[in-house]
């Protein structure tokens, strides 16, 4: 999915559902859980090349 389509159409909804987003969820770990804002932040942020 195109960057761009999460934040204009996902980030909306997920805050309209007051929902938090789980990001590498494990059977053993809840990962880390974000708002929606702060997961567009980190997407915005620039990539680090290896």
């Amino acid at each position: 999915m195109p960057t761009q389509d999460w934040i204009n159409r996902w980030t909306p909804g997920l805050e309209d559902d007051d929902l938090l987003i789980a990001v590498f969820p494990t059977e053993d770990d809840d990962g880390t859980i974000l708002f929606p804002d702060e997961f567009d932040t980190q997407l915005k942020m620039p990539k680090k090349k290896y």
